[in-house]
């Protein structure tokens, strides 16, 4: 599994499928849930395996705090930006500028983030298990305080 640095920690990603190039399709970068990894919500359920055999370039990372990647204990550093450059922190370590994102539950929170944060770097973006919430204000406090 390979690695990149973001915020000083060190974020382990899935890469599967060819690499990016002029004439390849979008890569996707798929962002897993709270209290999840990539394993259980993209490789077990067969989603990169599916989107790779199509052609396409997949990234799935591990969340800070989450499966394989570094785990803070400060809590200030899980908030939804720090965790958002963790995603550009990968697309960039693939050398990816602009990727279709698909996002599932609190990865489906810090995907719009991103897409709204950086626009150019957000092709096409997929969006489930986000509930009625989605775009109520929220205390990013609890999910930081259980994840340090």
């Amino acid at each position: 599994m390979p690695t990149t640095r973001a915020d000083g920690l060190e974020i382990a990603y899935r890469a599967e499928g060819p690499p990016p190039g002029p004439d390849a399709p979008p890569p996707v970068l798929l962002v897993h849930g709270f209290a999840s990894n990539a394993g259980i919500n993209w490789q077990s359920t067969g989603w990169i395996e599916r989107l790779a055999a199509q052609g396409r370039r997949v990234l799935a990372p591990d969340l800070r705090g989450h499966g394989k990647s570094g785990a803070p204990r400060d809590p200030a550093l899980y908030v939804p930006e720090r965790m958002m450059a963790d995603l550009f922190a990968v697309l960039d370590a693939e050398g990816v500028g602009r990727a279709d994102v698909f996002g599932y539950s609190m990865g489906a929170r810090l995907a719009l983030a991103a897409a709204l944060a950086a626009p150019g770097r957000v092709r096409r973006l997929v969006l489930g298990g986000v509930g009625e919430t989605l775009l109520a204000p929220r205390d990013p406090e609890p999910v930081a305080q259980v994840l340090a």
